[in-house]
């Protein structure tokens, strides 16, 4: 995702990374929705907000009484058509 800074009268372009999980996959109670403003050192979103979204959801799925997932994880990955 591109976004489009003004800065002292010129135009940038800024990069904004965003990440959203969301638990459990077949009835998602919770949404957690990470973005990143200019991320440096060619890091990706995955690498830096992945993390994130895996801590917040292990702390706020027990504190708000969210049942796991129950359906087995897909063999193959999932596309986006």
């Amino acid at each position: 995702m591109e976004a489009v800074r003004r800065v002292w009268g010129m135009v940038s372009l800024a990069v904004l990374l965003v990440v959203v999980g969301v638990a459990p996959a077949e009835d998602p109670q919770l949404v957690v929705y990470v973005v990143l403003d200019q991320p440096t050192n060619g890091n990706s979103g995955s690498i830096l907000a992945l993390p994130v979204v895996n801590n917040i959801l292990q702390m706020a799925l027990p504190r708000y009484n969210v049942l796991p997932s129950t359906t087995p994880a897909p063999e193959e990955p999932l596309t986006y058509e």
